[in-house]
């Protein structure tokens, strides 16, 4: 190992005492980049590690509560941050009694480095790389706008944040050439006894609607939905995961092979396995595993004994998964990992961009 990275962990050993979750994030880092710092002299000189593993800025403190009860609580809050030109700070309200310093700066550490891959400061994500045009993007300030919009209608601020979703809906509707009095009319039905509430939304969507129109009327940008009337004939009701379902189905009969599925139901992934376990008379065998651990085993072993194994997951299930991806590398077997992407982290929109599961795989 590299002398100077020996000193720098050595170091942080003795300057975080009782931080083995810090401790050992740091360790595990600078090991793997001492090839790296043999090969840079310079980034000793400018004392690059010893700048890396020490914080800009921590700090705690007291946050005084009351529940529903009427009981008051006093929680400890923390605030971390390795690097400020990239990264936010690491912490907030913590009500475990397990978190200490040291995981909130191994957070922010990690923190730090997940930040850094995207080449962008929190809040962005490199366009180029998930194949967008960026001179198609267009930033728009929803928030502001919807302050705006609302700001003589005597809601508070917590109401009116709550219609944002509204304005999306109409760059949405405006988008796909969609009708606004479809979306109005529901709302008054829906907010029949609130009618303020309805207005207001009703507003919003439509000022979504018009910032979309005249941001972008030098450009085409409208996708046109075709109308809900349906022309007499036969349609296939299809989704992405079904037809998905489907390809397996037919990858397995034409190699002569049984399929098996070892999956644990992770969103949006679980349809696949919903439908292959309609089709037992094709020959397809489906296990709904207790982990993505236990899939990815199952289905190694269901290719050991001859089948065609497969395993679904989405998001963080990729990475859950690569123990036993790295076993069927070893022992050269096949195995079939399908990775159904998200939005963003968890079933919604992230804060970051990042498909980290599709760099990974």
């Amino acid at each position: 190992m590299n002398s100077y990275v020996q000193k720098v962990i050595n170091d942080v050993k003795e300057r975080n005492p009782n931080e083995p979750e810090f401790i050992q994030a740091v360790e595990e880092l600078l090991t793997s980049i001492s090839p790296v710092i043999d090969q840079h002299p310079e980034y000793e000189k400018a004392d690059l590690l010893h700048r890396m593993t020490e914080p800009e800025r921590m700090f705690t403190f007291r946050v005084v509560w009351t529940d529903d009860n009427g009981q008051v609580h006093t929680n400890r809050g923390w605030r971390c941050q390795f690097n400020g030109a990239i990264g936010p700070y690491k912490g907030g309200l913590r009500f475990q009694k397990n978190v200490n310093d040291s995981i909130i700066k191994f957070l922010g550490f990690e923190q730090t480095f997940k930040n850094a891959l995207t080449g962008l400061p929190i809040g962005g994500g490199n366009l180029g790389e998930m194949g967008i045009d960026p001179d198609r993007v267009i930033q728009c300030p929803l928030t502001t706008m919807v302050k705006d919009c609302l700001a003589d209608t005597g809601m508070d601020m917590k109401a009116i944040m709550k219609c944002r979703n509204m304005f999306a809906l109409g760059l949405v509707c405006w988008l796909f050439d969609r009708d606004l009095n479809l979306v109005a009319n529901f709302l008054k039905e829906k907010f029949a006894k609130k009618p303020a509430i309805a207005e207001a939304n009703i507003k919003v969507i439509q000022a979504g609607y018009d910032y979309g129109h005249n941001t972008h009327s030098s450009t085409v940008n409208v996708y046109r939905v075709e109308s809900k009337t349906k022309e007499p004939g036969r349609y296939m009701d299809i989704t992405g995961n079904k037809a998905t379902a489907y390809g397996f189905i037919a990858a397995a009969e034409k190699a002569g092979l049984k399929l098996y599925l070892g999956s644990y139901p992770i969103t949006p992934a679980p349809d696949v396995l919903h439908e292959l376990s309609k089709h037992k008379s094709c020959g397809v065998i489906t296990v709904q595993c207790e982990d993505e651990i236990a899939g990815c085993s199952s289905a190694l072993g269901a290719s050991f004994a001859g089948a065609l194994g497969v395993t679904s997951t989405s998001g963080p299930g990729i990475c859950l998964k690569s123990e036993a991806m790295n076993l069927a590398v070893i022992m050269e077997l096949p195995l079939v990992v399908l990775d159904v992407q998200r939005g963003g982290p968890a079933t919604g929109l992230p804060t970051k961009s990042e498909q980290t599961d599709l760099l990974q795989a």
